[in-house]
């Protein structure tokens, strides 16, 4: 009987964490990048949409040069406007590899949101 509430604990958990595994989903492509939101763990708050974008870059980029980034952003879906709340960046594709930055981004404020791309993800308007 022990054995059988076990197995039965177990599987309770297993389905359990299967359920957390974000799901990934690619938005945009371009010569330089592709891009990937995080539909499953998306959150809103009136007209703000809190959402994760993971971006694999064709070639590293930036002064350190990264190959990759996951960062939590904002979006304000009325105005049309997002922030990047915290973020990683990485040497290797895919969120692999050294980190080589990691924190909050928030003092950048807001930026323009153009239609399509992100926009659509995050507010499936």
């Amino acid at each position: 009987m022990k054995n059988y509430i076990f197995s039965v604990l177990l599987i309770a958990a297993c389905n359990s964490a299967l359920a957390e595994v974000p799901e990934w989903v690619e938005f945009g492509r371009n010569e330089n990048a592709t891009f990937y939101a995080n539909t499953s763990q998306r959150t809103e708050d009136g007209s703000i949409v809190k959402m994760w974008i993971w971006v694999d870059w064709s070639k590293p980029t930036g002064p350190k040069k990264a190959l990759s980034s996951i960062s939590q952003n904002e979006f304000d879906c009325k105005r049309l406007m997002y922030r990047n709340i915290a973020g990683v960046t990485y040497s290797g594709k895919r969120g692999t590899g050294t980190v080589l930055e990691k924190g909050d981004d928030v003092l950048h404020g807001w930026h323009h949101l153009p239609r399509g791309g992100m926009w659509q993800v995050a507010c499936g308007e």
